[in-house]
């Protein structure tokens, strides 16, 4: 794919000159790294690509700082105000992005705006509006040709399902996810990801087989290989299968080996964001407990 050069043609609103020097100088940024990272694929140096990959997320982040755009200016906001605990200016928040994106008539970008709010609520606890928005992002999902948009939209679902303790609708939401991911060797990390979920799902339903067998299935995905540091998603999705694991082996007797794996999981991202970052804390604790020891 060529790389487009840029035309250092000024903006219909340019502003004062010492913003269309940043303007321009961070938007040769942001070539220059798509470049050097279309360079690195083309020479297949793993190297260059990485090292491209975290410039180009740094230029990018750095030009949409300068030039946001109305819903990431509402999303920025609303992140802030759920870092200092104001869960109603939040909300709001939410509401003006969803209302933007319904008004565009975006189906992916509604979806994820509904998968936002869910994603609050169930930071506050609220789980029947967390439900009914997962639900809310599952529908536009569907409106979409994106599988990977609807299988995290269903593996929100049956999360949602999971805390409101309606282990039927979640095992059923997670199937779903994992039949919806389309085959090829591409898409083993969306699979990998829908299986754990589909792991955890079995084993708060009590399908002790299904839930080992599953894991199983993505091991060799998620732990059996060399992740790079930048991936944090893919990061994200191994704790949640050691999370997992953890809680299968508590269940069969081994209880250190439950420990060691809620430990594993707690040394990588949370795999549920905010509500959920101390989950394996405090599994690992109670698990401490039953053997006698300080977790």
């Amino acid at each position: 794919m060529a790389v487009p050069e840029y035309s250092g043609e000024k903006p219909e609103n340019p502003g004062r000159p010492e913003e269309r020097e940043r303007d321009s100088a961070s938007m040769g940024a942001l070539l220059r790294a798509l470049e050097a990272f279309q360079q690195g694929v083309s020479a297949n140096n793993a190297e260059q690509v990485e090292a491209a990959a975290l410039n180009l997320l740094a230029a990018a982040g750095e030009h949409a700082e300068k030039n946001p755009p109305p819903a990431l200016k509402l999303k920025l906001e609303a992140r802030e105000c759920e870092v200092h605990g104001n869960w109603t200016g939040a909300e709001a928040c939410h509401r003006k992005v969803l209302a933007l994106q319904e008004a565009a008539g975006n189906g992916s970008l509604i979806c994820k705006a509904h998968y936002d709010l869910s994603r609050l609520f169930l930071l506050i606890g609220d789980l029947e509006r967390a439900d009914a928005c997962a639900r809310a992002a599952t529908g536009a999902a569907r409106q979409t040709d994106l599988f990977p948009l609807l299988v995290m939209a269903l593996d929100n679902q049956a999360i949602c399902a999971l805390r409101r303790s309606d282990h039927a609708g979640a095992l059923e939401a997670a199937s779903e996810a994992v039949t919806a991911v389309e085959p090829g060797r591409n898409h083993d990390w969306v699979r990998a990801g829908a299986l754990v979920t589909r792991a955890r799902c079995r084993l708060a339903s009590g399908d002790f087989a299904g839930a080992e067998s599953d894991l199983a299935a993505c091991k060799p995905i998620l732990v059996d290989q060399e992740v790079s540091p930048i991936l944090a998603g893919l990061h994200s999705r191994a704790a949640g299968w050691w999370e997992v694991t953890a809680g299968s082996r508590t269940h069969n007797g081994d209880l250190w080996g439950g420990v060691r794996g809620f430990d594993r999981s707690r040394q990588m991202p949370a795999p549920r964001g905010f509500a959920s970052a101390g989950v394996g804390a405090i599994h690992s604790c109670r698990t401490c407990a039953r053997l006698g020891v300080s977790g």
